[in-house]
């Protein structure tokens, strides 16, 4: 079972550092990137697509056409990741895109630390509404209140 991570993206053509996601995935299995771009107006898209093409079983895309706010693209990841049988946890990272890979490594080392030996990490304090919102699987998502309190307003 792996660490699904929604990685939402914007205009992040110029910034994003290739290499270090490559290596990354290259060298850790225990991970599942999902970038979500959000209405990218530059070559953003076409440079997930390289990255997937490199990784097909670690790396999927979810293109939004418009931009949307934030809570979308976040819940639009969730929803895609609650639907992969082979993911067990979801964590939202919000990054620099140019990172090097050790600072890249760091950050996904983190979250996994966060998640080992949990079987539902991090669910607690949710309502009942919010656990059935999530599903069955666990969420440890520093932007998850935020995406939940949206949902009432």
């Amino acid at each position: 079972m792996k660490i699904g991570v929604i990685l939402p993206c914007y205009n992040e053509a110029t910034h994003m550092n290739v290499a270090a996601f490559l290596y990354f995935l290259k060298h850790h299995s225990k991970f599942y990137l999902c970038f979500v771009n959000n209405g990218s107006t530059d070559t953003t898209l076409s440079i997930l697509e390289a990255v997937k093409n490199s990784a097909p079983y670690k790396v999927s895309i979810l293109d939004i056409k418009k931009e949307k706010s934030k809570v979308v693209v976040i819940r639009a990841g969730i929803r895609y990741l609650n639907s992969r049988v082979d993911v067990a946890a979801i964590q939202v990272v919000d990054i620099d895109f140019s990172m090097k890979y050790p600072e890249l490594k760091s950050v996904f080392f983190n979250i996994l630390e966060d998640n080992v030996g949990k079987k539902y990490p991090k669910t607690y304090g949710l309502s009942l509404l919010e656990k059935r919102i999530l599903g069955k699987k666990g969420m440890n998502l520093f932007l998850l209140m935020a995406v939940i309190k949206s949902m009432y307003i």
